[in-house]
């Protein structure tokens, strides 16, 4: 992997890009969600407080309302009071008007308890002229005879008509509206001069009750008409052409009690219900942003805890990562080191138990490696001696090798077969030796080498001995290392069969037991001490410097654990003045394995 792309993958750059991924991007999502989620549950349980409030509101508007018609009803239809009334049209005396006056208004103080909501009393005569209590009229007679309440209380005459809009019938001083609740007298027949009573309410009690229920957090309150007329208001930030532009009697509102609508270019809340039998409509509005404003507060202060945490956690995540990072690279750096042949550098690493013994474990590692090749070195350097002292026994083969092809052919000429066949053998034991492109042979040619040497010492010892092979079909094709067996069956004539007066048994066994190539070369010749077994196998002083290529059982040993490994070589059984038996352990290298 080039430089780029070790940057790309660091272990930092993942690690904060993981924290990201995983914890940060995640918990904001959560955060704003659950924040979405639970401003619509505020605003659903707020909605329905408002609405409750707005239903516990029109109740007590249209028990006021309710409690000003029952008393312009009682007035309407006290008999003594219109008599009185239409008395006061009939008289032009000054002191009998007066007190006439007197009688009427203690009346109808009596009737309405001195309310301070019923600002004035006004007595339309039939025919023209008017008599008023408290306050006088405003309005020109002729023009308030001909307004459409007017007509409607004469023609639903001895009834209460509620007032639908607001006028301003009378001087009061004050910026309130003026609600008119009319009456046409229905008693004492053609005695009644009175046509029509209006009764002037201020709606002071109304204005109590939104004062009352009103707060911060119930946003402008509006009591509103089919006309869009503003009857009362909680304050003035909405005027008729507001409330006319948006239309709030329209149907839509109205159903869904609650809408998200743009008030001034303001998301707001609107909520709607009906009182006065549904002739007027009260209104909530409240900006979205100034309802929701303790929740994104709270959100906010979130978000700040949070990136506090977050900051604090890369404090923490560098000076972490420092402390795992530097010694990674500084490692790397060193393993790049070794790679390229340097091993005795060493690391120095200071931080974490875990990086520590990391850098420990390196820095053994190293040191092994470096042991072993050493030993590597060492040992093929043994090896290379080895096969040279075994393959070259010091003399110069291509001189002997053409002297005995010269010896060879003069025995042809004279027909010696016998001196024909012995140097035949000698020779081919020579190739043996002086052939060093590759120190392993087959089975077979490894059996060759050896007949070789035996037919020179049979002819030499004068049939001393005799040797008889149980070689496995299956091993022949294997590979072993060159005169191996040679060595062995030597020791066996010189050092056991030469020293006894019986006839030699030499028997060669080659099998395969388990996963190893086994040769056993057993003999009854004089045997061998249990003392000396060990140093033959071991020592080698035991070499013998008489043999034919000076590779004694030592040297035999050492040349198969050199090739194979601790796991293989020979061992020998031996009972003295009876037998000796050497076993050699081998690995099984077939075809194509020798390399």
């Amino acid at each position: 992997m080039g430089k780029k792309d070790a940057k790309k993958h660091s272990i930092t750059k993942k690690y904060f890009l993981n924290f990201i991924i995983i914890i940060v991007i995640p918990v904001l999502l959560i955060s704003f969600f659950l924040n979405m989620a639970y401003k619509n549950i505020f605003v659903d349980h707020y909605s329905e407080m408002v609405l409750q409030t707005m239903e516990q509101m029109s109740i007590r508007i249209q028990d006021e309302l309710n409690n000003v018609s029952l008393k312009g009803a009682m007035i309407g239809n006290d008999s003594e009071i219109i008599n009185l009334v239409s008395m006061m049209k009939q008289s032009e005396a000054k002191g009998y008007r007066l007190d006439l006056s007197n009688q009427i208004n203690s009346k109808i103080n009596s009737l309405i308890n001195c309310s301070d909501d019923i600002y004035s009393v006004i007595f339309f005569y039939k025919g023209g002229g008017h008599y008023y209590f408290k306050s006088p009229l405003k309005e020109n007679e002729e023009t308030v005879r001909k307004e459409s309440w007017y007509k409607k209380a004469i023609q639903n005459r001895g009834r209460i008509i509620m007032p639908e809009g607001t006028n301003e019938m009378i001087n009061t001083g004050l910026s309130q509206k003026q609600l008119l609740f009319t009456m046409s007298p229905d008693i004492l027949g053609d005695q009644n001069q009175v046509e029509v009573v209006c009764f002037v309410f201020m709606p002071k009690s109304i204005d109590t009750i939104y004062a009352k229920f009103q707060n911060h957090r119930m946003g402008t309150g509006l009591l509103i008409n089919k006309d869009n007329d503003i009857i009362v208001a909680s304050n003035s930030a909405f005027s008729k052409e507001d409330i006319k532009e948006y239309n709030l009697f329209n149907k839509d509102y109205i159903e869904k009690s609650y809408n998200n609508i743009l008030f001034n270019n303001k998301k707001s809340m609107v909520y709607t219900y009906f009182t006065n039998n549904k002739k007027w409509l009260m209104v909530n509005i409240i900006d979205y942003n100034l309802l929701t404003s303790e929740m994104n507060q709270v959100m906010l202060y979130f978000v700040l805890i949070y990136v506090v945490i977050v900051c604090l956690f890369v404090i923490f995540a560098v000076f972490f990562i420092k402390d795992i990072v530097s010694p990674i690279k500084q490692l790397i750096s060193k393993m790049k080191s070794v790679q390229k042949g340097n091993f005795d550098d060493r690391i120095v690493v200071e931080g974490s138990l875990e990086i520590v013994e990391m850098g420990e474990s390196f820095n053994i590692m190293v040191s092994e490696i470096n042991k072993l090749m050493i030993e590597r070195d060492i040992q093929e350097k043994e090896k290379s001696k080895e096969e040279i002292k075994a393959l070259q026994a010091q003399i110069q083969p291509h001189f002997i090798y053409n002297t005995l092809t010269s010896i060879r052919l003069m025995a042809m000429i004279a027909k010696v077969d016998g001196i024909k066949n012995m140097t035949d053998a000698f020779m081919n034991l020579l190739s043996a030796l002086f052939k060093q492109n590759n120190s392993l042979v087959t089975v077979n040619q490894e059996l060759e080498y050896l007949n070789n040497y035996l037919y020179i010492m049979k002819v030499r010892f004068d049939e001393l001995f005799t040797v008889a092979y149980d070689i496995s079909d299956e091993i022949k094709s294997l590979h072993m290392i060159k005169l191996t067996l040679q060595p062995l069956i030597e020791n066996a004539i010189h050092h056991g069969l030469s020293k006894v007066d019986r006839k030699g048994i030499i028997k060669v066994s080659g099998y395969i037991k388990e996963d190893y190539l086994i040769f056993d070369i057993e003999d009854n010749g004089i045997g061998i001490e249990k003392e000396r077994i060990h140093d033959i196998i071991n020592n080698q002083r035991s070499e013998d410097k008489k043999s034919f290529n000076h590779i004694g059982v030592y040297n035999v040993m050492r040349r198969i654990k050199l090739n194979h490994g601790e796991r293989y070589g020979i061992t020998i059984k031996s009972e003295y003045m009876r037998y000796t038996k050497v076993t050699v352990t081998l690995p099984i290298i077939g075809e194509g394995e020798e390399k």
